[in-house]
């Protein structure tokens, strides 16, 4: 595999064929390279063979379950994404309002703005919606995020 599987993944199939040529443990050989890539399904991947290995049975079975899982994880991690979209959506809409009333006021009559523009207070005021906007934003986001 680390000779016809191209990009980075090919180079760590052969990294990990290495290793258990120079008789590495095949459980240390998984558990390396699962924390070199980093990515859920690899580390199924990884505890599916270990498991394969321990209990025998036929590994077709073994990757058929495993390929089902991923899939039906990659299917609510979709769902997740198009149930949160509206918050995201409504989020993006009330953090522009306020641009756009104060855009909209300095256009009509400019001496409503002038307020915050020329006076100390009028900086603080800005720098505080600012900053409650911007907070509001990240805890939409991490609301709608959904993950650990």
């Amino acid at each position: 595999m680390g000779e016809e599987i191209p990009g980075p993944i090919g180079g760590e199939y052969k990294r990990m064929g290495d290793a258990l040529r120079l008789g590495v443990d095949q459980s240390e050989v998984f558990a390396s390279a699962s924390k070199r890539i980093g990515v859920p399904e690899f580390k199924f991947f990884a505890v599916c063979l270990e498991l394969q290995r321990e209990t025998g049975g036929p590994l077709s079975d073994t990757l058929e379950n495993l390929a089902a899982i991923i899939r039906a994880r990659m299917d609510v991690r979709l769902k997740t994404r198009a149930l949160t979209a509206e918050g995201r959506m409504a989020s993006k809409v009330i953090a522009t309002i306020p641009l756009a009333i104060t855009g909209g006021l300095y256009v009509v009559g400019g001496d409503y703005i002038d307020v915050l523009i020329h006076t100390e207070t009028g900086h603080h005021l800005v720098a505080l919606a600012v900053g409650m906007i911007v907070l509001g934003q990240a805890i939409i986001f991490r609301m709608t995020k959904l993950e650990a």
